[in-house]
This record gives C-alpha cells, sequence and structure tokens, in this order.
C-alpha cells in the first residue's frame, strides 16, 4: 500500500527481496510503499492518487442562524437564585440558561427530574424550590 509523508523528514526502515533491511529518509510528500500496518505506525496517510477520486460538486443548503436570542429574565427569580450559597453568577447563568423561568425549574424540580448542574447545586435548587 503507498502512504504519503504529511509530516516532517522521518527515516523509514524497508526491507528487500533477499531479506536485507536498509533505511531511506522519506521527506514531507514523500511516497513510499509499506504493509499497510507499518505506514500507520510512522504516522503517514494513505496515498490516493488525483484521478481515482470522483469529483461530486457541492450542492448547496440552506442553514439558518438563529443567532443570539435574548431571552428576557426575572430580576426577582435571578435574585433568588444569587442567594443561594454557593451559586454564582456565572452558575446562575447556565441555570437560566436550560430554565429560563421560576416556574419551569419548579416543575422538574416537583417532577423529580435529574437537573444537569453539580450535585451539590442540583441539592441547593430542590431544597430551595421543591415548595
Amino acid at each position: 500500500m503507498q502512504f504519503i509523508n504529511l509530516g516532517e523528514l522521518t527515516k523509514v526502515r524497508k526491507e528487500d527481496e533477499e531479506g536485507r533491511y536498509y533505511w531511506i529518509s522519506l521527506k514531507k510528500g514523500g511516497i513510499v510503499d509499506l504493509p499497510e500496518s507499518v505506514g500507520l505506525r510512522y504516522g503517514f496517510a494513505p496515498y490516493v492518487e488525483a484521478e481515482e477520486i470522483p469529483i461530486i460538486a457541492p450542492t448547496p443548503e440552506k442553514v439558518e442562524d438563529p443567532g443570539d436570542k435574548i431571552v428576557e429574565i426575572d430580576v426577582k427569580y435571578f435574585e433568588k437564585l444569587i442567594k443561594i450559597k454557593g451559586i454564582g453568577k456565572k452558575t446562575v447563568g447556565d441555570i437560566v440558561h436550560v430554565y429560563p423561568t421560576v416556574e419551569l425549574l419548579k416543575l422538574a424540580v416537583r417532577a423529580k427530574e435529574e437537573l444537569p448542574f453539580r450535585d451539590d447545586i442540583s441539592k441547593r435548587l430542590k431544597r430551595k424550590f421543591r415548595r
């Protein structure tokens, strides 16, 4: 199998027909014929001639960019989360990202869902919003 060296200059050990070994220096972009396992062990990429690769025209694909959606956060909800010991502004931001309203957080706690936060944060949220 043929391999191409995409990295730096590498010394490669090869075997001739009589079973003797010799070393060659393979420069970047150099092509060498090696067994598959040996070529991959050296870190070379399989070499494929350009004419063997079919050229497929890319099909245009329309992708909508949702952009940054602005979500209004209830100030009381934000302050209530900040007052919980061990929860800072970054954690409150994560909580508000997952549960934008206090009602959604209360529903998740009452339904005994697994909250996607650290265990200590989840316990504190469950204790505060289980009522």
